[in-house]
C-alpha cells in the first residue's frame, strides 16, 4: 500500500499548489495530470496486492513449514542417560518412540551416525518425558500439521486442529479482501472528489477569463471614447480659433473702410 500512500501525498501537494495559484492554467493542467496519474497508481497498487498471493499466504506458509532439524552428533546413549538421569535402555526406548512419531523425518535427523544422537533427539526426549507418550504425540502433530502414528482418535484430533486452522485462514483472507475493497472504494471516492474539485476550478477559471475579457473590452471601449472626446475638443478649439480670426479680420476691414470715408 506504500504506492497508494505515496500517490495520495503527491496528489495533495499538487492540489495545494493549484489552489495557491487559483487561476493559473499551468497549475490546473498539472493537477489534472496528477489526478489521473494517482488514480492509475492507486488502482495498479491495489490490483497488484489483490492478485499477489504472497501477502495472504505468508503466515500460512510459515505455519505449514515443517520444522527443519539441525543435525548435531554430540551425544552417545551414555551421555543422554546421564543427562536425563535414566537407564541406558530407557534412552533407546525414547529414541524408538520419537523416530516412530516423527515418521516423516529421516532417521539421520535424530541419529546422525551409528551410536550417536543429535541435540534435537535430546530436546525431544525431554519433551517426551515431560508430556508422556500420548500428549507428546498430539503435540508433535499439532506443531507440525502432520498426521502422527498412533490411535485413530489421535489422528482425528490433529485433523480437527487442521480444519480449524484452515477456517481461520479463510476468515483472515476474507478480512483482507474486505480491507482491500474498502481501500479501493476509498481511493475511488478520493479521486472522484478531486476530479469534482478540478472541474469547479476549471469552471471558475473560465468565468474569470470571461470577466477579464469583458474588462479588457470595456477598457478598450473607454479608450476609444476618450479618443473621440479628445478629437471633439481639438475640433472645437480649432473652430473657436477660426471664428476668432474671422472676427478680427472683419473688425479690421470695417475699421479700414471707416478710415477711407473720412
Amino acid at each position: 500500500m506504500l504506492a497508494v500512500t505515496s500517490s495520495i501525498i503527491h496528489l495533495n501537494k499538487f492540489v495545494t499548489n493549484a489552489l495557491a495559484a487559483f487561476f493559473s492554467k499551468s497549475a490546473i493542467d498539472n493537477l489534472e495530470s496528477a489526478i489521473h496519474s494517482a488514480m492509475s497508481a492507486i488502482h495498479s497498487a491495489l490490483h497488484s496486492n489483490s492478485q499477489n498471493p504472497n501477502h495472504t499466504s505468508f503466515m500460512r506458509r510459515q505455519q505449514n513449514t515443517a520444522v527443519q532439524c539441525t543435525v548435531q552428533s554430540d551425544y552417545t546413549a551414555d551421555n543422554l542417560a546421564a543427562i536425563l538421569k535414566v537407564k541406558r535402555r530407557q534412552v533407546f526406548n525414547y529414541a524408538a518412540k520419537i523416530c516412530e512419531i516423527w515418521h516423516w523425518e529421516p532417521e539421520v535427523t535424530f541419529k546422525p551416525s551409528h551410536g550417536k544422537f543429535s541435540s534435537k533427539m535430546l530436546g525431544e526426549m525431554r519433551k517426551l518425558r515431560a508430556y508422556g507418550t500420548d500428549e507428546y504425540r498430539l503435540l508433535v502433530g499439532r506443531e507440525n500439521s502432520r498426521p502422527v502414528s498412533g490411535a485413530g482418535s489421535e489422528l482425528i484430533t490433529v485433523t480437527v486442529d487442521n480444519t480449524t486452522s484452515q477456517q481461520h485462514h479463510i476468515a483472515l483472507d476474507t478480512q483482507i479482501s474486505m480491507l482491500q475493497q474498502g481501500s479501493i472504494k476509498q481511493a475511488e471516492n478520493l479521486a472522484s472528489l478531486l476530479l469534482t474539485k478540478l472541474q469547479e476550478i476549471q469552471q471558475q477559471n473560465k468565468q474569470h477569463n470571461q470577466r477579464a475579457q469583458i474588462l479588457q473590452n470595456s477598457e478598450l471601449l473607454a479608450a476609444q471614447n476618450n479618443g473621440y472626446l479628445q478629437g471633439i475638443q481639438i475640433f472645437q478649439t480649432q473652430e473657436a480659433a477660426k471664428d476668432s480670426a474671422l472676427d478680427q479680420l472683419r473688425a479690421m476691414k470695417l475699421k479700414s473702410m471707416g478710415t477711407s470715408h473720412d
